[in-house]
């Protein structure tokens, strides 16, 4: 039986949640071709999408 530890349980809801968010933002993006919606409208997403942008340039 495994027992995953908080921290463990922590880090792969993070994971998923990144995942979950750039998933969608794919799908936004591909429906209005460019971010100046997302800016506009959802500020939030936005930043963490400029944010994922960076964790991803440099970790693949």
């Amino acid at each position: 039986m495994q027992i995953e530890t908080l921290s463990q349980t922590k880090n792969h809801n993070i994971k998923k949640l990144k995942y979950c968010v750039y998933i969608n933002l794919i799908q936004l993006k591909s429906k209005t071709n460019n971010f100046i919606f997302l800016k506009h409208n959802m500020p939030f997403a936005y930043n963490v999408y400029q944010l994922l942008k960076v964790v991803l340039k440099y970790r693949y």
